[in-house]
């Protein structure tokens, strides 16, 4: 995943350069261009768990439609054309499968905090202590 968001980075890059390049081209000297160029590779970007999922997704669902849609057509396509068929129907529910897993292991090893709910009680009722001393009544 690494080298794929890193390549997107370079076609990103690449196309800001040639828009800024044929924008400012009436800088003789590159002055303008040279500090666009540092700042696009001193810049870091991160891209958001969205941006990751809508990626992988293009990148999977590209070439399933190629196949589908008969595009690209070859013998192991056609000898395997019901599996890849089904395999977005299959991903989604192993990604169910897993999700439903990372949760329940998550609830199980939860950790009780009987020691910090004890103090958080002692504080609730010092607080109403101190609220009782300057005359407000809670229930």
């Amino acid at each position: 995943m690494e080298l794929e968001v890193e390549g997107l980075r370079m076609v990103v890059m690449q196309c800001h350069i040639l828009v800024y390049y044929n924008y400012y081209q009436r800088d003789t000297k590159g002055v303008v261009l040279n500090n666009y160029l540092n700042h696009l590779i001193t810049t870091t970007t991160n891209m958001t768990k969205l941006m990751e999922w809508l990626t992988g997704a293009i990148l999977f669902l590209g070439p399933w439609t190629a196949i589908v849609t008969t595009t690209i057509h070859n013998e192991f396509t056609v000898m395997h054309y019901q599996e890849i068929l089904l395999l977005p129907f299959l991903l989604v529910a192993v990604f169910a499968v897993v999700s439903i897993a990372i949760i329940a292991f998550r609830v199980y090893s939860f950790n009780d905090c009987h020691q910090e709910a004890k103090e958080l009680q002692e504080q609730i009722l010092q607080a109403k202590a101190d609220l009782a001393k300057r005359g407000i009544k809670l229930d």
